[in-house]
């Protein structure tokens, strides 16, 4: 009966390893990225609208903070979610500069070619809910953000670089502020890891 125990044991160690051996030989679907950005054009790109007076502002942001997360549905397109934080200022001749915040989290896609060479390109869209602060409000408009994104992309093992370029949307509703929308391209250097 020892004899019998231990076979199966000795055997069950040997298939456990050796499964192990062979997932960590595959590639895993699971991405987990990392970026950091900046407004790459600070004019007069936040268009708000109160019941008292329509106002159009400059918006430069101090940086951008990006997390993500994908599944790779096949090798050449992934699908996950993201989270989003920005400082940021606005600014005008009556007002000065007033400082502020957004957070935007939401789910993402991204598509790329060619598959399976080093340099690729890479396009994709996201999709979100974000919010927005200042010290001047006494709300935090709430609303939604989308666009596309794109950019060249290096893989080298399990690390890609990629330098994504965001062209968007975010439209934001409340009770002072009825609308805010924010016009601005923002600019990425994004780390991803392919676990």
């Amino acid at each position: 009966m020892r004899k019998f125990t231990f076979i199966t044991f000795f055997a069950s160690v040997v298939f456990i390893l050796g499964l192990q051996v062979e997932l960590r030989a595959q590639e895993s679907n699971h991405v987990f990225g990392f970026g950091i950005g900046k407004v790459a054009f600070s004019g007069d790109i936040v268009h708000v609208e109160s019941s008292i007076d329509d106002s159009w502002f400059k918006y430069k942001n101090d940086i951008t903070l990006n997390a993500s997360y994908a599944y790779r549905v096949f090798p050449y397109f992934r699908i996950g979610g993201y989270f989003e934080y920005e400082k940021a200022t606005l600014s005008d001749d009556l007002l000065g500069d007033v400082k502020g915040s957004r957070i935007d989290f939401g789910m993402q896609w991204l598509g790329e070619y060619p598959a399976e060479s080093k340099f690729k390109a890479q396009l994709g869209g996201y999709f979100g809910f974000s919010m927005l602060s200042n010290e001047l409000w006494d709300e935090t408009p709430k609303g939604m953000s989308y666009g596309i994104m794109v950019g060249p992309c290096y893989s080298f093992g399990k690390i890609s670089i990629a330098l994504h370029a965001h062209a968007g949307l975010s439209n934001y509703f409340g009770d002072v502020i009825e609308n805010a929308n924010i016009l601005a391209p923002r600019v990425y250097l994004k780390v991803f890891y392919n676990l």
